[in-house]
């Protein structure tokens, strides 16, 4: 009876291992499927990590041509700005010109104009004169 209660535990213990090996293989092959559409995915990751590659060197190439353009833009705009530096200086030198100019017609005009009430004035005397003495109030 030992003997056979024995066997029944062992014969128990084996279907048990079976089963456990079953369940186990079945895992196994899930994960070998799993594994493989895992392998296919990062295929194309890969794939898709060279295109990305690619168009990050192209826009590396493009930035690269952006920084020159700039750099240029950059000497341009200290070339523009030396030039407005010298355009202000003109200004300025235009400016006391003018004012110099503006001056100058001022003192002439206020002179012109003195001489013209001098001249005024003269001949309204000479004319008074002339009524005088015919009308012989002097």
């Amino acid at each position: 009876m030992a003997a056979v209660a024995m066997a029944e535990a062992i014969e128990i213990r084996m279907t048990r291992l079976e089963s456990d090996v079953a369940h186990i293989r079945s895992d196994v092959a899930d994960l070998k499927t799993d594994v493989r559409e895992l392998r296919g995915d990062f295929a194309d990751l890969r794939k898709d990590n060279g295109v990305l590659r690619n168009e990050f060197g192209e826009l590396r190439n493009e930035f690269g041509e952006l920084r020159t353009e700039f750099a240029g833009l950059r000497g341009e705009f200290a070339g523009l700005r030396g030039e407005f530096a010298g355009l202000r200086g003109e200004l300025g030198q235009l400016r006391m010109e003018l004012r110099a100019d503006l001056g100058e017609m001022r003192r002439e005009l206020t002179r012109g104009l003195l001489q013209t009430r001098i001249w005024m004035l003269l001949l309204c005397g000479a004319m008074l004169g002339i009524m005088a003495h015919g009308l012989h109030w002097i």
